[in-house]
């Protein structure tokens, strides 16, 4: 839903701009003197960005979600895991 309202809001051509246009000049500048790879994170696109964070998200949400149910039933293990 977020992603939906930010499309609504900003448009579609948010989804293009790169991670360092969001930063005020003066922060992103000290920011890349002091750590040089933060240059090369913030070229990414948002849509790249926000891709990557649900990806993980949803992966520790399942792996955690995977673990619990290994731990409630502890007959049925290989059952489950298969």
């Amino acid at each position: 839903m977020v992603i939906h309202l930010l499309t609504g809001i900003f448009g579609q051509s948010m989804w293009s701009v790169s991670l360092h246009h969001l930063l005020p000049s003066s922060i992103s500048s000290g920011l890349y003197i002091s750590y040089p790879a933060l240059e090369i994170i913030f070229a990414v696109n948002v849509k790249v960005f926000v891709a990557y964070c649900l990806g993980f998200i949803l992966i520790a949400i399942a792996l955690i979600s995977f673990i619990r149910m290994l731990k409630d039933n502890k007959e049925d293990k290989m059952k489950m895991l298969l």
